[in-house]
């Protein structure tokens, strides 16, 4: 049986799986179109967030 904060912490990984498949289906094809890729910032959006944290910091699941 799943605790509560198991349960809280699949469906954060699960947003954050989402998000990443999102922009990156987005951007995917975008390039095929032969248009910019779509650039969020840090500072200005949550999905932005969870993208810079990804590729910018040592993370490691526990």
């Amino acid at each position: 049986m799943e605790k509560e904060g198991e349960i809280i912490m699949d469906s954060v990984d699960n947003d954050r799986t989402e998000s990443q498949g999102l922009i990156s289906g987005t951007n995917s094809t975008r390039h095929a179109k032969g248009k910019s890729s779509n650039v969020l910032e840090r500072e200005s959006s949550y999905i932005g967030t969870l993208i810079y944290d990804l590729v910018t910091k040592d993370l490691r699941d526990p």
